[in-house]
This record gives C-alpha cells, structure tokens and sequence, in this order.
C-alpha cells in the first residue's frame, strides 16, 4: 500500500495485478491504512488500474515489483514480458523469489531486497547512484507510468507497488 501511495502521490499510473485480491479490497486496505480514497486522492481510481494477469500489467511499462509471494510469479515468461515493455525496463523482487540472474540475463535491470545491486547489473555496470524514483516514463496519455506485478493489499501484510 505504501509503495502505491508513493507512485500515486508522483501521479504515476500504477497497474496491479494480484491473482488473490479484489479492486474492491485493495481500495479498502488504502482507505483503511493510508486514508487514501477518492475522497482524499481525486482520480486514485483512474491512477490505480487492476489488471487481469501479469502480462498485461506489464505492457509498456518501465517497471515491474514483485511485492507477493504467490508461486505464479516465479513461473512467469519473463523474456515475453521484458518484450512488452518499454526500456529500459527495471525489475524489483520484494520477496526474494525472481532469479535476477536470469531476467538480467534477459535484459532487465535487478534489484532484491537485501541483494547487492551489481550482481544484477547488465555486463556486471555498477550504477554511481540508483535510478531517479520514480523512473520517468510516460503512458500513452502521457503521464508517468508504473505497472506492478504481484501485489495489492490485503490483510496478511502483502504489499502493492
């Protein structure tokens, strides 16, 4: 939720996708723990958009986080979904499941929780700093743009990007 509300707060669009939380309970979960609703945040329902699986979450976006632990996201085409977005294209594994050497492989660009970031880097490049937050792209209406994979909100302490 707090990741979300960040990117809200820069006016990022962020799209969501959780296999096992609803629109309705993740709005809930802001209002409750964030005190961000419509009411308090006009135009969150068009800032945070739900999607119906990972791949379209991920088309055109700059990023994708992993903030769940759901076993369908280390299984995920992760060449198909670096293909569908735009670049350079960062991945953040929030729960330690992606294998990073991989997607780095593929082309993305890596960071795990607690994990050194150039082991990750591609051609092992270690960055002087990290990437502007948040990562300047744009949507196809033009604003900033961020997509998740793997979370919203929701009771047993999941978080949402």
């Amino acid at each position: 939720a707090f990741i979300a509300r960040d990117l809200v707060e820069e006016q990022a669009r962020v799209h969501v996708y959780d296999p096992q939380v609803s629109r309705e309970s993740m709005f809930a979960e802001f209002k409750y723990t964030l005190n961000l609703s419509e009411e308090t945040k006009p135009g969150l329902g068009e800032l945070v958009v739900t999607s119906p699986d990972a791949y379209s979450a991920a088309q055109g976006a700059h990023a994708i986080a992993i903030a769940t632990e759901w076993d369908e996201f280390k299984v995920l085409d992760f060449a198909a979904l670096y293909k569908a977005m735009a670049k350079p294209a960062f991945a953040f594994d929030g729960r330690n499941i992606l294998p990073l050497d991989q997607l780095a492989a593929i082309g993305f660009q890596c960071f795990g929780v607690g994990k050194p970031i150039a082991s990750y880097m591609i051609d092992g490049a270690r960055p002087t700093s990290l990437p502007p937050s948040p990562v300047p792209c744009e949507d196809h209406e033009g604003a900033p743009a961020a997509r998740a994979v793997g979370g919203a909100v929701h009771g047993n302490g999941g978080s949402a990007l």
